[in-house]
């Protein structure tokens, strides 16, 4: 979910999830992005929403079930303001079997802080809360914010690739008793040891992936910090373990921000036995000065059995490392080092020599191998990214957007607490510009309910519910499906006109169908396995627009 509107999250939240606690429970897994959006304060220009007496009971009743009903009259009251970080909050305390969350996060969010802190004390108490107990895997990155005031320089927007993930509000999250894989994008490591170090809930935590952000250091001390918690890895040892580490900083950036330290020492890490580093980054900024406070030898684990020193545009190329091999070579601390390789470094005879002499394989690659990519393409970082990556970079993208949007196109903006671009607002639109009878087109007359057959997957035939004009008999995109399994169920026994209007009563702007399947006697799992079946028989829509467009040129 991103990009949606207050009054759809609303709708979403109040009319679906509370109301249906069956469907609640069949929610697994969430991909959200961009719920924030504006967490400062907006001018009163715009009135607030009046609330239905049901949907304040309902809302009060969500925030009676978190525990949180000291913030009650304040959640309301953003709620009127079209804030849909309360909504967001209580909406995940509404999902019982919810294991998986990808997201995008607010710099702040008070209303889910309180939440997971209210979560967070129940957990070391003898009543423990339900709320998010399943909850196994959490990918987070930072929301791009919009700015409180217009910048006059366009280099001072946030941007997607800037964003850090702060964990100021968060934080509790990540001590939850069911929590196993935790990823944090973009992370702003300088206080991030001291908010993940507040709570020794952490034990469980099984996977751990840190990506710094763009202005973060990542400092030896800030990460040190993040992987010594006192109480995180109980359950295994990170040191003992790690076989292979492989860091890498962007070659266009890394000496602006070398000066606020390295990485340090290696010692701890018994067990590695692949290290690839660049020397600045494992030493210091001054490793090839002839006083350097720190050498090869010092910093690597005895255990290591290959070693890669990357290079390329920014980084020292002299003939120094030399110096540090020869060190580490003769020390005969490192009995089990087989192989170097040196990426860009201009490597002599006597190196060599050194080599053969300790029956250490000595190779070099070509320069500039990791060269600095482009700050517009989703894979910032040299390492390998998930899969999933490739649709929150656009959710990034849609944040820069927004930000563009409330700096130089004011005027399109209705309210700073309910921005939409003008493509999703271009539907709502008629009314506030005044239309010409003429202008309408063909979307104007009767609207007339239309029932029509269609081939299944096994042969035989349904039917389909819809709304349409008079004139036109072209079929809504969005469907839903609805399958009649009672044992004596016939189609003839369905009054399709009296369902079509029981559903859509309330929803009179929305054109949607209605699928109706007539599978008498089968059970859940059969209804699931015939809606299968029947998506692989109409195939991917996506496919098909694609081919559509292909044949179309």
């Amino acid at each position: 979910m991103a990009r949606g509107s207050h009054s759809g999250l609303f709708d979403i939240f109040l009319r679906t999830i509370l109301n249906d606690a069956r469907l609640a429970a069949l929610v697994f897994s969430l991909h959200i992005g961009n719920w924030g959006y504006y967490p400062h304060s907006c001018s009163g220009e715009w009135e607030n929403l009046s609330l239905p007496r049901e949907e304040i009971t309902l809302i009060r009743q969500a925030i009676n079930r978190v525990g949180i009903k000291h913030l009650e009259s304040n959640i309301i009251k953003d709620i009127r303001k079209r804030d849909r970080r309360p909504l967001m909050a209580l909406l995940l305390t509404c999902l019982p079997n919810l294991t998986r969350i990808y997201a995008h996060v607010p710099q702040s969010d008070p209303v889910l802080n309180a939440a997971l802190m209210q979560i967070l004390d129940c957990q070391s108490g003898s009543n423990p809360s339900a709320l998010l107990s399943k909850l196994s895997e959490l990918y987070v990155f930072g929301e791009v914010d919009v700015p409180t005031r217009d910048p006059v320089n366009y280099e001072l927007l946030p941007r997607a690739d800037q964003t850090l993930l702060r964990l100021d509000d968060l934080w509790p999250a990540f001590h939850l008793t069911g929590l196993r894989t935790l990823s944090l994008y973009g992370l702003d490591t300088a206080n991030a040891a001291c908010r993940l170090g507040a709570s020794p809930a952490m034990s469980r935590l099984k996977h751990l992936s840190i990506i710094g952000g763009f202005d973060s250091s990542c400092t030896y001390s800030d990460l040190q910090a993040l992987l010594t918690l006192p109480e995180a890895f109980s359950s295994f040892s990170l040191y003992n373990s790690l076989e292979c580490l492989d860091i890498y900083r962007d070659a266009e950036h890394t000496r602006l921000f070398m000066s606020q330290g390295h990485f340090g020492p290696l010692h701890s890490f018994s067990s590695l036995k692949k290290l690839c580093i660049q020397a600045e980054v494992l030493l210091g900024s001054f490793w090839d000065r002839p006083n350097a406070p720190y050498g090869l030898r010092d910093r690597l684990p005895c255990n290591v059995q290959s070693l890669t020193l990357y290079g390329g545009r920014g980084f020292f190329h002299i003939s120094s490392i030399g110096v540090h091999l020869q060190e580490a070579l003769g020390s005969g601390i490192f009995s089990s080092l087989t192989s170097i390789e040196l990426e860009g470094f201009y490597v002599d005879s006597e190196i060599s020599e050194m080599c053969r002499q300790t029956g250490v394989s000595l190779s070099t690659g070509r320069s500039c191998r990791h060269r600095a990519v482009s700050r517009d393409c989703q894979l910032r970082k040299e390492g390998r990214w998930p899969q999933f990556l490739q649709t929150t970079y656009h959710m990034r993208m849609d944040g820069q957007g927004r930000a563009v949007m409330f700096a130089f196109f004011p005027e399109e903006c209705r309210d700073r607490r309910e921005i939409l671009l003008p493509l999703d607002d271009s539907m709502d639109a008629c009314e506030e510009v005044a239309v010409k009878e003429g202008d309408l087109g063909q979307c104007t007359g009767d609207l007339k309910l239309r029932m029509l057959d269609f081939w299944v997957h096994n042969g035989g035939t349904s039917y389909m519910v819809f709304q349409n004009f008079g004139h036109s008999s072209l079929l809504p995109l969005f469907t839903f499906a609805i399958y009649f399994t009672h044992a004596h169920v016939s189609r003839e026994k369905v009054d399709h006109r009296a369902l079509y209007q029981a559903l859509c009563d309330s929803y009179n702007n929305y054109d949607v169908r209605f699928d109706l399947y007539f599978v008498p006697g089968i059970g859940e799992e059969g209804c699931k396995a015939h809606y299968r079946q029947e998506r692989r028989f109409r195939g991917d829509y996506k496919k098909q627009l694609k081919a559509y467009k292909e044949s179309s040129r």
